[in-house]
C-alpha cells in the first residue's frame, strides 16, 4: 500500500514467484517385474529370451521440472540394458549359467538439474540353472579284457560322465541300452544279463560265468541320464574282450632203471616218475608243447623235464 501527506492511499498486489533449485538428489527404488518393491537382488531362469525384464528401477525426487525429471543409466554388462526413461532393465543376449552363474549391476539414476543429482544401487542377478547339458563321459569309447574263469562279480571297467548342470540336473545314472544284433564284426551286441552296471558309480560286472569258446568279444552300449526334466543322456560304447584260460594235462608213469636217456641228462639209479606235461587251450582244441630242454636240481630229489617224439617229459626220481 502507498499513502500521501493528504491521507490519500492506494493498494497494489505484488506476485513473487519462487523458482526451484535442484536441492534434492533422486531416492531409487526397486520393484519385480510385477511391480512389487523389493530389495537388490533377484533371479532368472538361464533359457529366458532376450527382452525378458528382471527388475524395474525407480527413482523419487522432491524437486519439480527439469530438476525432478530422471534419467537412468547402467554400468557396462552386455547382457543387460536398462531403458533410460523408464528404469525397465531388460536381457539383451541369451544367458548361460554353465559360463556365468551371477552378475551385479550398478544402476545410476541422475535428474537433469544443474548441477545433476544422482543415486546409484547395486543388483545381483542370479542365473537360475535349467536342464541343458547332456551328460558327456570322459572317454568316446572303452575298451575292457577279463578272463573267462572271473567269477561272477568280477569288476571289469568303469564309465564315468559328467553334466556341467547343477542338483538334479547334473545328477547322472547309468544303464545299459539294448542293442541290435550285430552284423559284420566281431562283437556280441545281445548280452542278455552277462554283465550288470551299477547305476550310480558305472561299474560293470560280469553277471554270468563267461566262455570264451561260445562268446569272445561283447559289445555293450551303455547310456548316462540325467534326472532333470526333460531328461537328457548321452550313449558310450563298451568293448568287452573275454581272455583265454590255459590248462595242464598230466600224465603219469612209473618206471625203473634201467631206461634210455638223452646222453645230456643224468641217468636216475632208482624208481622214478615220468610224466607227460601238455598245455593246452579248448579254443585252439591242441596241444601246446615246451620247447625246450629244461635240467633242474633239487635239494630232495632230481627233476629232469626231456623231450621225446614231440611230447615233453617230466622225471624225478625217488629217494
Amino acid at each position: 500500500s502507498a499513502t500521501d501527506s493528504g491521507g490519500k492511499s492506494d493498494l497494489a498486489t505484488v506476485y513473487i514467484n519462487v523458482t526451484d533449485a535442484n536441492t534434492h538428489r533422486p531416492v531409487i527404488q526397486l520393484k519385480n517385474p510385477t511391480g512389487v518393491y523389493g530389495g537388490s537382488s533377484t533371479s532368472i531362469l538361464e533359457d529366458s529370451p532376450i527382452g525378458t525384464t528382471v527388475m524395474i528401477v525407480e527413482a523419487i525426487d522432491d524437486d519439480v521440472g527439469e530438476n525432478a525429471r530422471i534419467t537412468y543409466s547402467l554400468n557396462d554388462v552386455e547382457e543387460f540394458r536398462i531403458d533410460p526413461n523408464t528404469g525397465s532393465i531388460v536381457t539383451t543376449k541369451a544367458l548361460d549359467r554353465e559360463a556365468v552363474a551371477g552378475y551385479s549391476l550398478v544402476v545410476t539414476a541422475q535428474d537433469n538439474g544443474i548441477p545433476a543429482l544422482s543415486d546409484i544401487a547395486n543388483i545381483e542377478i542370479e542365473i537360475i540353472d535349467v536342464n541343458d547339458n547332456i551328460p558327456v563321459f570322459e572317454q568316446e569309447f572303452y575298451t575292457a579284457n577279463v578272463m573267462e574263469d572271473s567269477p561272477i562279480g568280477t569288476s571289469v571297467v568303469q564309465v564315468k560322465a559328467n553334466d556341467r548342470d547343477l542338483g538334479l540336473n547334473g545328477q547322472v545314472r547309468y544303464e545299459f541300452e539294448q542293442n541290435p544284433p550285430s552284423i559284420g564284426n566281431d562283437f556280441h551286441t545281445l548280452t542278455s544279463g552277462v554283465f550288470t552296471i551299477d547305476p550310480t558309480s558305472g561299474v560293470i560286472r560280469t553277471n554270468k560265468t563267461l566262455d570264451r569258446e561260445t562268446i569272445a568279444k561283447y559289445e555293450l552300449k551303455v547310456r548316462a541320464i540325467d534326472r532333470g526334466t526333460p531328461q537328457l543322456s548321452s550313449t558310450v560304447t563298451v568293448h568287452v574282450t573275454i581272455d583265454d584260460c590255459k590248462f595242464y594235462l598230466f600224465t603219469f608213469f612209473l618206471f625203473t632203471p634201467p631206461l634210455l636217456f638223452p646222453p645230456s641228462l643224468p641217468h636216475p639209479q632208482s624208481p622214478f616218475v615220468c610224466f607227460n606235461i601238455s598245455q593246452f587251450t579248448p579254443s585252439l582244441q591242441h596241444y601246446f608243447s615246451f620247447k625246450h630242454s629244461l635240467v633242474l636240481s633239487f635239494s630232495i630229489f632230481l627233476f629232469c623235464l626231456s623231450q621225446e617224439k614231440g611230447r615233453d617229459r617230466v622225471c624225478f626220481t625217488l629217494f
